[in-house]
């Protein structure tokens, strides 16, 4: 897994280096499709056992019907894994990469430098499971965003940490001069 995470790091932003945490979607993504897929089936249950006294469809056509319901069920959790597998938010010890898509990738990238503040939105039952919304602001025109992140508190925590460290390691020097007078 630790080869194949860093294979498919290098062909965006070509970086060799070893990130510090990997974030990913929240597992929640996948609740959708279940529910859809569910209530589809119940709902042509439902419809077979109020059309059964008129037999209105063949028992083949209901079997059809199930089997559809089942394959769209099916095909929406793939779609769902798909994109939970390949939208990452990954923290360097200098930068923020966040990459999504299958098809098409998008990928964006800040340097720690450069974030100047972060948002969390997380709705109650995202505090409850851990996940939210996150959004780095920067300096420039890039503005990371991401929804839906697994563990966002903990990931918002880790970059503002980092820049934080950053920022005292900056400062660090010019206080040292001011202190003994270089």
């Amino acid at each position: 897994m630790d080869a194949d995470l860093h294979e498919g790091m290098s062909e965006e932003f070509h970086d060799k280096s070893r990130p510090l945490r990997v974030f990913r979607l929240s597992k929640v993504v996948f609740i959708s499709p279940l529910v859809v897929g569910g209530v589809s089936v119940i709902a042509a249950a439902y419809a077979q056992a109020l059309t059964q006294p008129w037999r209105l469809l063949s028992p083949a056509t209901w079997t059809l019907i199930y089997t559809g319901c089942v394959a769209a069920g099916v095909i929406a959790v793939l779609l769902v894994y798909v994109r939970w597998h390949t939208t990452q938010f990954i923290i360097y010890p200098d930068r923020v990469v966040a990459r999504s898509g299958f098809i098409r990738r998008y990928a964006q990238s800040a340097s720690l430098r450069e974030i100047i503040g972060a948002e969390l939105n997380q709705s109650i039952d995202g505090r409850m499971m851990g996940y939210g919304d996150i959004a780095l602001d920067t300096s420039g025109v890039v503005n990371i965003r991401m929804k839906s992140l697994g563990n966002a508190r903990e990931a918002v925590n880790l970059v503002m940490g980092l820049r934080g460290e950053l920022d005292s390691r900056r400062e660090a020097p010019s206080r040292y001069r001011s202190r003994f007078g270089s």
